[in-house]
């Protein structure tokens, strides 16, 4: 699994290498005097004879970017390195390194996942996405589990979860996993990536609660309101119903009810995550929304 890891990531640092170093050449070969003459000439004239000129350049621009990609990967390599073969040592030693996964919870979360239809969806997805599975035994500092979007690493922390509440957890990041690289701070207004950013984590939490919900009717349970959102749905169908029963109505349908309930949750999850420092976190991130794309490039997540 680890080498499988560090192979995405040296993908990943391949490719952003490259890219740069074509930027690079192409902008001190055939591309520098055409850049001048667009200022002059205008775009779409000096853009039609750039497009002619590369051509005519393909061979070195290719020889000068292959020739910067390797200055370039030069210079980095202790700096990407480093955190890499630490954590590979770390797995070697048998340690608790970031990348020893729990077998065992894996197969009884798994098991769980199986019996629901949410949770055998969201299980397809990651093995169709090759996304790779980390149950960490220590837990993760405070979060229940946490999806590495450069990496396609989705982490869950085992500590003090049972089978069912990691399976909730599992549905939850795959939730992120599917939005990779979404919302983006980069096109976004603050306060608009905040609310989308909240909104993701509203939406986790709601396929995580169905799925809850189809595991106790799969195997005969009473649903147990638990959560924010369940204690908010729960309460908004009761409080409806009673007033409908004062006023002589019919209960809620089914619908109805899904209506009303999910309405009242999802608000209850909102209030949930501004009061847990969401809004702050993803102020946060945008406000340091064009130095992430750097700390991607030049620091590994492990």
């Amino acid at each position: 699994m680890i080498l499988r890891v560090m192979w995405k990531a040296y993908v990943v640092y391949a490719v952003a290498i490259l890219a740069v170093s074509l930027l690079a050449a192409l902008a001190a070969g055939p591309a520098s005097a055409y850049i001048r003459q667009a200022r002059v000439a205008g775009a779409r004239r000096a853009l039609a004879q750039m497009r002619k000129k590369f051509g005519e350049h393909v061979e070195s621009v290719v020889r000068d970017t292959l020739h910067r990609a390797r200055m370039l990967a030069s210079a980095l390599l202790p700096l990407y390195a480093a955190p890499v073969l630490q954590s590979a040592l770390g797995i070697y030693r048998g340690g608790a390194g970031l990348m020893r996964s729990d077998e065992e919870a894996q197969r009884r979360t798994e098991e769980v996942l199986r019996e629901t239809p949410a949770g055998r969806e969201a299980l397809a997805w990651t093995e169709e996405h090759g996304i790779t599975v980390v149950y960490k035994p220590g837990g993760l500092d405070g979060a229940l589990g946490s999806y590495q979007d450069k990496l396609n690493l989705l982490l869950i922390g085992v500590s003090g979860q049972t089978p069912e509440e990691l399976a909730e957890t599992f549905v939850h990041e795959v939730n992120h996993a599917r939005n990779e690289g979404e919302p983006n701070p980069l096109g976004m207004g603050r306060e608009e990536y905040i609310r989308a950013a909240i909104e993701e984590e509203v939406d986790g939490q709601v396929k995580a609660y169905e799925m809850r919900r189809q595991l106790a009717a799969a195997r005969g349970e009473q649903l147990v309101h638990e959560g924010e959102y369940g204690w908010a749905y729960h309460d908004a169908v009761s409080v409806e119903n009673t007033e409908r029963e004062r006023r002589g109505q019919p209960s809620l349908s089914a619908d109805e009810a899904q209506r009303v309930g999910d309405e009242a949750g999802r608000e209850a999850l909102r209030a949930w995550a501004r009061s847990a420092g969401y809004e702050e976190q993803f102020g946060q991130e945008w406000s340091l929304r064009f130095l992430r794309p750097v700390a991607d490039i030049l620091v590994p997540e492990w």
